[in-house]
């Protein structure tokens, strides 16, 4: 009990009071989303679990309340385990009186048949909080490592994800390349200042190349002494001279 009263007291640091206007009734709004929510605990801790917007500073303080309160759901290998196991106890400790009380065949196959009725109505269920953060972390994952963003239309990729998650849709390539990826790009800017703000000293580099379309760019990192990506100057036809690299230096130290 004292536990969930902390939780509670936890959960509510990060709310604060609201009215619907629409429905005239008194419900809470997330201090990083501002997005309303009704007084119930469990969902309020359900979407500081899964906002995007929640540091994971946050979210780590409530993993340790992570509780789970859907009832056990044994697969069809552990229930026949666990069937298995029962009967060769009571085998074992009778067989000295001969045997005369061994569990019937039959009560093995049914409960089985049972089990296995359980996994045939099984359903993949997934809240919209949680599609929302694997859309994320799959996206992520795309930018990380560079993969284009076509992979959400190969089949293979389709197939094998339907049959890992099939309640999990894949996030279109027109939202990878655009709400996504601005909000990815919000969230780590929003990191690099944060780290930039706390560091005592800094040290700026810059390195020119080529891209893809061999246009010329000049990529700008800070060390704090980690490295940290800062600015990328599409520079065109301007040549690197002293004076040139002088200015756009300027402007990234005065940004």
């Amino acid at each position: 009990m004292p536990a969930m009263i902390k939780l509670k007291t936890e959960i509510w640091h990060y709310y604060e009071e609201s009215l619907n206007e629409n429905k005239k009734t008194s419900c809470v709004k997330c201090k990083f989303c501002k997005n309303e929510y009704a007084k119930n605990a469990t969902r309020m801790k359900s979407h500081l679990l899964h906002c995007i917007h929640i540091p994971d500073a946050v979210k780590s303080k409530f993993r340790q309340y992570n509780i789970e309160s859907r009832p056990r759901v044994l697969l069809h290998s552990q229930l026949s385990n666990e069937i298995d196991t029962s009967t060769v106890k009571n085998d074992s400790a009778i067989s000295d009186r001969g045997g005369l009380f061994k569990t019937p065949k039959s009560y093995t196959t049914t409960t089985k048949s049972h089990s296995s009725s359980i996994m045939a109505t099984f359903f993949d269920g997934m809240k919209e909080d949680e599609r929302t953060e694997l859309k994320v972390l799959f996206a992520r994952a795309i930018y990380a490592s560079c993969a284009p963003f076509s992979i959400v239309e190969n089949n293979e990729w389709q197939t094998f994800l339907k049959k890992l998650r099939p309640s999990f849709v894949l996030p279109t390539r027109y939202l990878l390349a655009n709400r996504l990826l601005n909000d990815e790009y919000d969230r780590v800017q929003v990191q690099v200042e944060e780290k930039l703000r706390q560091s005592e000293s800094l040290s700026l580099q810059c390195d020119g190349w080529s891209n893809l379309r061999n246009e010329s760019v000049i990529n700008f990192i800070i060390t704090t002494p980690d490295p940290l990506f800062v600015k990328t100057v599409l520079t065109k036809t301007e040549r690197h001279t002293g004076d040139y690299l002088e200015s756009i230096i300027t402007d990234v130290l005065e940004a």
